[in-house]
């Protein structure tokens, strides 16, 4: 069985961007087979799941993974859809929303693995709320929401997740 990474981008983030190629290397190194995503968001902005869940599923299609869901911005609201992966990487994750943050904790009381990377400097993430879901949390003291020239600090981060991914049969298979 092939594991599959879903790259989802933000708003206005596409998956090129330094942060999401970066860890979309390292997801290849660790044997995943990864499907870039690539979207125009609708305005209004979503502020649920639905949308993002809808653009997840439709890259998905039939096949059964496992997978993995790594998401930046807008794309980590796919944790506030129906759709699944077996383990998540959210970078700059929007914790700052309540929403977000209950539908990260539920996941995690699920036994998904979850990481949560963000900055101390970005308005869209909570240090208290990003802790209080259970998640693997990274935080980075300064970092704004677009982590300019840090997506090698990430990539390490994300390094050291699938690691201990790895040794976890229900994921890595």
């Amino acid at each position: 069985m092939t594991r599959r990474a879903l790259l989802l981008p933000g708003r206005a983030y596409p998956v090129s961007m330094p942060l999401l190629a970066a860890n979309g290397a390292v997801l290849a190194r660790h044997g995943w087979a990864v499907r870039p995503v690539s979207w125009a968001a609708p305005e209004p902005v979503p502020t649920d799941g639905a949308w993002v869940g809808q653009q997840a599923a439709a890259a998905m299609g039939e096949d059964p993974g496992p997978w993995l869901f790594a998401a930046k911005s807008l794309g980590t609201r796919v944790t506030q859809s129906p759709v699944r992966a077996a383990a998540y990487v959210l970078l700059t994750p929007l914790t700052a929303d309540p929403a977000a943050t209950s539908a990260i904790a539920a996941l995690v009381r699920d036994g998904r693995p979850v990481l949560l990377v963000g900055g101390t400097a970005d308005p869209f993430w909570s240090s208290a709320a990003s802790a209080a879901t259970g998640a693997d949390v990274v935080e980075v003291e300064g970092a704004d929401h677009a982590m300019l020239g840090l997506h090698d600090q990430v990539a390490t981060a994300v390094d050291s997740f699938l690691t201990t991914l790895s040794r976890d049969s229900t994921v890595s298979r």
